[in-house]
């Protein structure tokens, strides 16, 4: 399914149990779990640290899943990730999930603490490396930023071997609720506004790469230094 968003809950299910047995990386050389055991790790940990917040957990289940559909983009997967997901569960957990990267790239920039796996601290370098500290003070700016850093750092807790947590069926529920919410929301707005990337983030801006789940229609602007994508609603996967 690269390159097309996912239409129903069924569909999301069935890829991330695709995600058994699949890896971050094609080798299976980087981190030591598999991808749907790392989104239930993240995604447990996220439920028992912000129980209130069903979106940036399924932001969590769901937030590697872009090595699966593109394997071996390092740079992109988050992007990746949150263009197949933005139509079904909605705005806010698809900027959760493409923001997982640039938190990672902040924390490495203000936690003198920050402990990265070894996967995790090499692809820091591909994909921008360290935050300047103009980028952190806009990515602090960001409404979002406090969601996607509780996602970061539940992403570098959620890669213990064999530890148990709920299972996929366990989350059916919560991704169903969510997914509704969302369709709630695209039947109640006319148009929905998603920050999508502070320019300077990465080098190189890769804000093109979101462009597949906008159409012609739609308009991109600059905004203080930050890409605003404007959507007009109702959105449907396949558009």
């Amino acid at each position: 399914m690269n390159g097309e968003r996912l239409s129903s809950v069924d569909e999301l299910m069935a890829l991330l149990v695709d995600c058994e047995d699949a890896w971050d990386t094609p080798d299976r050389s980087g981190d030591p779990v598999d991808i749907l055991d790392h989104g239930l790790q993240v995604a447990a940990v996220l439920a028992e640290r912000h129980p209130d917040d069903e979106e940036l957990q399924v932001a969590g289940l769901v937030h590697d899943i872009g090595h699966h559909l593109l394997p071996g983009d390092e740079v992109g997967h988050g992007e990746h990730a949150a263009a197949a997901v933005v139509g079904l569960l909605g705005a806010r957990v698809a900027r959760l999930v493409a923001l997982h990267i640039p938190a990672k790239r902040y924390l490495a920039a203000t936690d003198a603490h920050l402990v990265l796996s070894p996967e995790s601290a090499r692809t820091l370098g591909c994909q921008g490396g360290v935050m300047t500290s103009e980028a952190a003070a806009v990515f602090e700016a960001d409404p979002d930023s406090t969601a996607a850093i509780a996602l970061r750092r539940a992403d570098d807790a959620g890669k213990v071997v064999g530890l148990r947590v709920p299972g996929l069926d366990c989350w059916r529920p919560v991704v169903e609720r969510v997914a509704a919410a969302a369709e709630r929301d695209r039947a109640r707005l006319s148009g929905v506004v998603i920050t999508w990337r502070e320019k300077g983030w990465r080098d190189g801006d890769r804000s093109d790469s979101f462009q597949s789940t906008v159409t012609p229609r739609e308009e991109v602007r600059p905004m203080n230094a930050v890409c605003m994508w404007v959507l007009p609603l109702p959105v449907t996967a396949g558009d």
